[in-house]
This record gives C-alpha cells, sequence and structure tokens, in this order.
C-alpha cells in the first residue's frame, strides 16, 4: 500500500499549486484532482500517450466463492471489479472458456431446462458473469480479477505501492494546471511525470525474467577466454 493518505495527497498536491486556498470550496477540487489521478492510472492502461500498459499485482484478486444455482444462468461479480481475468470451477477443477456476448447470445437451449449442465464457458455483462451452459447444480465459481479501487477519503492509503505516490501527485497537477488553462506549469509537470514513470514502468517486468530462458555465452568463448579468440 501506498505511504501518503488522502490527507497527505492534499497537502502535497497544495504545496505544488502554490498553497492557493480557493480550491477547497465551495467544490473540493484538490480531492476530486487526486481521485481522478489514482482512478485513472488504476484504472487505465496507457498514460499522456505513453505507450504501456501499467501492471499493478496488488490490484489482482481472486473473489470468494461464486456458488452457482440450479436454473440459473448467472453470478454476481465482486462489487470492485474493473475486469475478469478468468473463472475457475473448483468442483470439476476445471478454467471455464471465455466466449463473447454474441456467442453466448447465438447458443441455443439458454431457456431448455433439460440443456443445463456443468458450466464451460463464461461471458461477462455488466454486474453479472454469465454461464454456458445455464448449472444443472451448485458449483463452486471462483473469478480472478483486476480490482478498481474506491476513492480516498479521509487518512486512507491507495492500494497500489508507495513507489506511486509521487506519480499521482504529479498527474494531479496536471490535471489542475489543464483546469486552469496554466499551459507552462503543465508542460513541465508532464515532462517531470513522464520522468518519474520511466524510472518504475520496468520494475514488474522483473519477475519475468525467471520465466524466461536466456542465451548466454559460455564464458570460455570471451575474448581473453581459452577457447576465445583474443590473445
Amino acid at each position: 500500500m501506498g505511504d501518503y493518505g488522502f490527507d497527505r495527497f492534499r497537502v502535497e498536491l497544495k504545496l505544488r499549486l502554490g498553497q492557493r486556498t480557493d480550491f477547497d470550496a465551495p467544490v473540493d477540487w484538490i480531492g476530486r484532482w487526486i481521485n481522478q489521478a489514482y482512478i485513472r492510472l488504476t484504472s487505465g492502461n496507457r498514460l499522456y500517450g505513453l505507450k504501456r500498459n501499467f501492471y499493478f499485482p496488488e490490484l489482482e484478486a481472486k473473489s470468494a466463492v461464486l456458488n452457482t444455482t440450479d436454473g440459473t444462468a448467472y453470478v454476481s461479480t465482486p462489487t470492485d471489479t474493473l475486469i475478469i481475468r478468468s473463472v475457475w470451477d473448483s468442483t470439476n477443477d476445471r478454467d471455464l472458456k471465455n466466449i463473447g456476448w454474441d456467442t453466448y447470445l447465438a447458443a441455443s437451449g439458454r431457456a431448455d431446462t433439460n440443456a443445463e449442465g456443468p458450466p464451460t464457458a463464461w461471458v461477462r455483462s455488466g454486474a453479472y458473469i454469465y454461464l454456458r451452459p445455464t448449472p444443472d447444480a451448485v458449483y463452486a465459481l471462483y473469478a480472478y480479477y483486476r480490482k478498481r479501487p474506491a476513492a480516498l477519503t479521509g487518512t486512507s492509503v491507495t492500494l497500489i505501492g508507495s513507489e506511486w505516490d509521487d506519480v499521482i501527485v504529479l498527474m494531479a497537477a496536471c490535471q489542475a494546471f489543464s483546469t486552469m488553462g496554466d499551459y507552462e506549469h503543465l508542460k513541465q509537470t508532464k515532462e517531470d511525470l513522464a520522468e518519474r514513470i520511466a524510472e518504475l514502468v520496468g520494475i514488474y517486468d522483473q519477475e519475468d525474467k525467471g520465466k524466461k530462458e536466456y542465451l548466454q555465452m559460455d564464458p570460455s568463448y570471451g575474448s581473453n577466454g581459452a577457447g576465445g579468440y583474443g590473445g
């Protein structure tokens, strides 16, 4: 989790805006800009033209058990769901296939109780995960999903790592300067933001190195090695 509470974010942003107090009332622009930045960072894939997907391990979650009901074609998604990654049927120990909504609607037998059975596929529609075929019994399902963080209030902290606290402040400042039409400060703040993000985006790629095989030169073939071409 982040180190900055919402109250600390407010202090940091006001400092960047020259300690102005006219953004506090009657509309709490300071709080609005902070939460807009936080939600945008954690819910979007790209930021200010940066062609990079943002991945936050802290936002990946597994739901509580989602029990199906005989004859009911769907289960509810967790309330904080942004996207569903996969659905696992723990009763039958198998992942369900993700299908398109058109494929689900085109399937026959959805209203036929004789066509019910253990679900093999799923598609999300709003707050529900629809299953194909319609379950004929109780099956324990689990959804693996990415969370949508709640807005910050009081002293609450972010769900993501503290290394992103400064990024949120800079993003909020960008939104503030854009709203005010202060394009000189906006330009500089965007440059600072891009530099800060460039320092961070490769952090989580380090985990992937354990999944890959790298071709490395045998030390004996080095320029000074026994089998090398050097002198």
